[in-house]
């Protein structure tokens, strides 16, 4: 898994992607940014300095996202799962 942002942006979100960058697997960033790029509408008793990592839909398992403390502890919460059809094409 890497992590990509765009060039010249200095905010913490970051794109979640496969090793070889093929697929998208999720967005991690602070509530704070999140909301400042329009991904998150607003956070009612959660520290906006706390990290969320949003699954691709095709990568979730029930509209699942991770918090952590860290980005590193809020992609570990984060229950990916591998597409349905892979390997069935």
């Amino acid at each position: 898994m890497k992590l990509l942002k765009k060039q010249g942006y200095t905010g913490t979100v970051r794109k979640i992607v496969t090793d070889d960058k093929t697929e998208v697997l999720g967005i991690v960033g602070t509530f704070k940014d999140l909301m400042e790029i329009g991904v998150v509408e607003s956070v009612t008793d959660i520290s906006l300095d706390t990290w969320l990592c949003i699954p691709h839909p095709d990568r979730c398992f029930d509209g699942q996202n991770g918090m952590g403390a860290t980005r590193e502890e809020a992609i570990q919460n984060t229950l990916f799962v591998k597409k349905s059809w892979e390997g069935k094409l």
